[in-house]
């Protein structure tokens, strides 16, 4: 990704779309792991809320994703980094219903961008939304996250940007990177 967070923290109070976004590649392996078909499903639920999916489609699982769509959902697959941020800055909530789930970094992004997480508690992922998000206990939870979320006052879209922006600044996420692709050539003799 390498997305920027938002330049202006005045971004932040702009009003909000009752929009719910989940970014990921959509694959077979990724509908349950990467909890897609669940945030799909939640939206049955939440008849009132627009859920956007976002990522390239690399496999024919788009259909199984669009045949338990329901009217308040779309799929708009690869989309640029400016397209991105313009989704971060529309939504109220991001949503990563992982079963598996490594740093996370659609939900940094989106936090950086003033989106409130709604995320399960596997891997990396309390790491990264510390107090600032709604946890659930499994992706059949995701509605009522979601509520929850946008009930939340402002200050937790605040403090979900400073979170990320004071604990996982782009030029340390960079530097980590850098350390991690030098240890790995280390490791492999290259």
């Amino acid at each position: 990704h390498g997305v920027e967070p938002l330049n202006l923290a005045s971004e932040l109070s702009v009003p909000r779309e009752r929009l719910a976004l989940n970014v990921g590649g959509v694959r077979a392996e990724n509908l349950l792991r990467k909890g897609l078909l669940p945030f799909v499903q939640a939206a049955a639920l939440l008849p009132d809320v627009q859920f956007v999916q976002a990522g390239q489609w690399f496999d024919s699982s788009i259909d199984t994703l669009k045949s338990a769509a329901t009217p308040n959902v779309r799929f708009v697959g690869h989309v640029s980094s400016d397209g991105l941020n313009r989704l971060y800055a529309r939504a109220s909530v991001y949503v990563q219903p992982s079963l598996h789930e490594g740093f996370g970094l659609s939900v940094a992004e989106a936090m950086s961008a003033g989106c409130i997480p709604v995320v399960t508690r596997v891997g990396s992922l309390p790491e990264v939304v510390g107090s600032c998000g709604i946890f659930i206990a499994a992706p059949d939870a995701i509605a009522d996250g979601i509520r929850q979320a946008l009930a939340s006052p402002f200050a937790l879209r605040e403090q979900a940007r400073a979170h990320i922006l004071h604990n996982f600044p782009m030029e340390r996420r960079r530097a980590a990177l850098v350390s991690l692709i030098s240890a790995a050539l280390r490791s492999s003799g290259a």
